[in-house]
């Protein structure tokens, strides 16, 4: 059991914010900022926030964008060898893994976005959709306009979309609304590994959205479905690693993401739940 405290005078629970600004349940999307161990804070406008102690804040910069200024690329930010290097200490994840590989939607739908391919996921995951290959079109597609996608570039036919991962978790519940499934989301930069832990265990699943530094000196973002979570002990030097399993939008088997890499330029958790 996960349990928060907070001592200070007049101080309010989180979730009561969370109320206060959200009038229609199904359609939370609250930013949450951790701003210490024990502070945290929900998003009431463009650059304020409200902590849990009821006071009113300016968003830090350091919440999202004081990160790593090194050029990486995304496969710097995988752990793919796991054994025997590592021994596993904690692990939970949905009782069945869901990806679809990128080469079945451009196949399927001829477009491809990351947000919306690991949307879809969630989809299924919440019995929303069931990838199946004659509905599947209409189904992204109708994503991708709930989001607000927008296309950048066709590369060999297909088409390329960008989603501002502000905007997903809003057009996800509107998805499943339209489809009788109730949902909620909500947005927490600089997450830590209890963050998905309590979301997976809870029977939900989440989208993690993280930035990098390319090699050209460009930002460039990636969303990916976290359906799970495993704490690593390295057994050489006995140091933890925390990673998210995922579904990387990419391919159709686990990956593991190292939530403690030092470069990402931003990272945010996109939680769901039911």
């Amino acid at each position: 059991m996960i349990c928060e405290y907070s001592f200070e005078e007049n101080s309010i629970s989180l979730y009561s914010i969370c109320y206060q600004e959200c009038n229609t349940r199904s359609l939370n999307t609250s930013k949450v900022y951790k701003l210490d161990a024990l502070t945290y804070g929900v998003e009431i406008s463009d650059d304020e926030l409200i902590t849990k102690s009821n006071e009113i804040i300016d968003i830090p910069v350091t919440s999202e964008s004081a990160r790593g200024t090194n050029p990486s690329t995304w496969s710097d930010i995988f752990i793919d060898n796991i054994y025997p290097t590592y021994t596993v200490i904690d692990i939970g994840h949905v009782s069945q893994f869901i990806a679809f590989p990128r080469s079945y939607y451009d196949e399927q739908v001829g477009r491809y976005a990351c947000a919306i391919t690991v949307l879809y996921h969630c989809a299924m995951f919440y019995g929303c959709v069931t990838g199946n290959s004659s509905t599947i079109s209409s189904e992204y597609i109708e994503l991708w306009d709930l989001t607000g996608t927008s296309q950048y570039a066709v590369q060999n036919g297909i088409i390329l979309g960008s989603t501002d991962y502000t905007k997903s978790p809003i057009g996800f519940v509107t998805f499943g609304a339209r489809r009788g499934v109730s949902l909620s989301s909500s947005i927490i930069a600089n997450p830590t590994i209890e963050t998905f832990k309590n979301c997976i265990n809870s029977g939900n699943i989440a989208n993690l959205s993280v930035a990098i530094y390319r090699s050209n000196g460009e930002q460039e973002g990636h969303q990916m479905t976290a359906e799970g979570y495993m704490q690593l002990k390295n057994v050489s030097t006995n140091n933890i690693v925390n990673t998210v399993m995922v579904a990387d939008g990419w391919n159709s088997n686990v990956r593991y993401v190292n939530l403690d890499f030092p470069d990402y330029t931003r990272i945010h958790a996109i939680l769901f739940s039911r």
